[in-house]
């Protein structure tokens, strides 16, 4: 069961509650914008679960399991690179290795923006742009609410 804990910028906070054993996650989530600048289908979450952070985007659309899953991201004005992703059962999740978890979201701190793009078997390019401006407000808001994201 989620419930919804607060607005900072593009960033929206949900608090879930597992309804078998009563734990707590915390989610992050930030939808992105096509390069029109169009609201896209594509979300940046990060979540914080009890034991462990999780960082990935949805994109909204089947992933083949047959490809190594490469995501390029350009933090800010920083050169673009390129990092496999790991991919989540479902297989429209990319998420970030979990021994890196934190330094991306300390990267995602210094900048504005994020740009994310995933090259799908088919060939073709999604990219979106999410407005991370606002996530030190929000680990702020939550740290005072006790939920430490890191």
């Amino acid at each position: 069961m989620s419930e919804f804990i607060g607005k900072w910028g593009e960033w929206i906070g949900l608090e879930n509650v597992d309804l078998i054993d009563d734990t707590k996650s915390v989610w992050l989530l930030n939808v992105g914008k096509t390069t029109s600048g169009q609201t896209s289908q594509q979300t940046l979450a990060l979540r914080r679960y009890p034991d462990h952070l999780e960082t990935g985007i949805s994109w909204s659309t089947f992933i083949s399991p047959d490809i190594s899953v490469m995501v390029t991201t350009r933090f800010g004005n920083d050169q673009a690179i390129t990092d496999p992703w790991d991919l989540s059962v479902e297989r429209t999740v990319t998420i970030y290795p979990a021994t890196k978890q934190i330094d991306f979201i300390q990267k995602l701190l210094q900048v504005d923006s994020l740009v994310a793009r995933l090259t799908t078997a088919e060939g073709w390019n999604i990219t979106v742009f999410f407005d991370v401006s606002c996530l030190s407000d929000a680990l702020d808001d939550l740290k005072k609410r006790e939920v430490i994201f890191f």
